[in-house]
C-alpha cells in the first residue's frame, strides 16, 4: 500500500533496486500496469505483500536491457522523478565543476571551457533538472532544450511576481 495525496493506493510493483537519494530511501521498480521505471519512497509504503506471481520480465521494462545501471539511473533521476531522460546543456561557472559531477556523475560533458565558465551537457530527467536549475539559478543558465529553458524562465517570472506582490505575510512571521 502506497500513500499518494494522503490516501492509500494499492500497486503491484516489480522491484528492481533500493537506492538512497536526498536523504530518502526509494524502491526503484516497475508499476505492473505500465512498462516504465517508477520510484517509490520506502517510508510511504505500508502493508507490503510478496505475491506468488513472477515479476515482469526485465526485457519488457523501458529503460533497462538486462539490468538496471544504478549509477547512470541515479545521475539521470537526481530527484527521483520518473520519466524519460533527455540531453540538457547549460552554462555554469567553473567553480561548480565538482557540484555538477556530484549531482550528475562522471558522464558530464564539459565544452567551451574558459577561465570563468563552461558549458555542461548531461542526460537527465527534465522535470528533475528543472528543480536543480532553480536551486542553482544564481549560477546556471539552461541552453537546451528550449522548452525546458522557457519553463524555467516562466518559473522565475512567477517567483518574482510573488516576491513583488507584498502580500503582507511579513506581518505573520512565525514566532
Amino acid at each position: 500500500m502506497l500513500f499518494r495525496s494522503g490516501a492509500p493506493h494499492q500497486y503491484i510493483v516489480n522491484p528492481l533496486r533500493i537506492a538512497a537519494a536526498n536523504g530518502k530511501y526509494y524502491l526503484i521498480g516497475n508499476y505492473d500496469k505500465y512498462d516504465n521505471i517508477s520510484h517509490y519512497r520506502l517510508d510511504r509504503i505500508s502493508e507490503m505483500h510478496v505475491l506468488d506471481d513472477l515479476a515482469k520480465d526485465k526485457s519488457k521494462i523501458n529503460g533497462i536491457s538486462n539490468n538496471l545501471n544504478l549509477s547512470r539511473h541515479m545521475a539521470e533521476h537526481i530527484y527521483m522523478f520518473s520519466g524519460e531522460s533527455s540531453r540538457i546543456t547549460f552554462s555554469a561557472p567553473r567553480h561548480l565543476v565538482t557540484e555538477i559531477i556530484d549531482w550528475f556523475g562522471m558522464d558530464v560533458i564539459f565544452t567551451d571551457v574558459t577561465k570563468e565558465g563552461m558549458t555542461a551537457g548531461v542526460v537527465c530527467n527534465e522535470e528533475a533538472f528543472r528543480y536543480w536549475a532553480l536551486q542553482y539559478g544564481r549560477f546556471v543558465t539552461v541552453q537546451r532544450p528550449l522548452k525546458l529553458k522557457e519553463l524555467i524562465k516562466s518559473d522565475i517570472a512567477d517567483m518574482a511576481k510573488r516576491y513583488d506582490a507584498g502580500d503582507g505575510s511579513e506581518e505573520n512571521e512565525c514566532k
